[in-house]
């Protein structure tokens, strides 16, 4: 996405993003997020998912900034956040996440994350992920 294009009194930009090993059956995390451009900060949900068996189902609420990198070129963005989980009682760390999207649209970025499935389990690390933008809009804040 790119911010300099955008009205950032007015907007918000929803992305779905897709952090993934490649690896077949590996653990991948799904971000749903909503961005302010003026604010560089990010809030959603996030899913870290695995289709083999024992099948692995974290979700969290995750909340983040955003850091443009400058670089040769167009400034390159840094997500990075974290996440609690909420669907219980106790209301505990569960996600941690950064990634660079690459400024150029038809490369993948690089990232990492690590999740942990309760509070006393240990936290794992997923790392050399690559990161796609699965879906990009940008919306127009109307004030009444």
């Amino acid at each position: 996405m790119e911010y300099g294009k955008l009205n950032a009194d007015k907007t918000v930009v929803i992305q779905k993003i897709l952090l993934t090993n490649g690896l077949a059956g590996g653990i991948s995390l799904t971000l749903d997020v909503i961005e302010s451009p003026k604010t560089l900060m990010f809030s959603g949900i996030g899913h870290v998912f695995q289709a083999t068996n024992p099948v692995l189902d974290v979700h969290s609420n995750v909340a983040g900034t955003i850091l443009p990198l400058l670089t040769l070129g167009d400034p390159t963005p840094l997500y990075q956040g974290k996440g609690s989980d909420t669907s219980g009682c106790l209301l505990f760390e569960n996600l941690e996440f950064d990634f660079q999207l690459n400024s150029s649209k038809d490369t993948e970025g690089t990232g990492r994350f690590r999740f942990r499935e309760s509070i006393n389990s240990k936290w794992v690390d997923v790392s050399n992920c690559k990161v796609v933008i699965e879906q990009t809009t940008a919306t127009e804040i109307k004030v009444a």
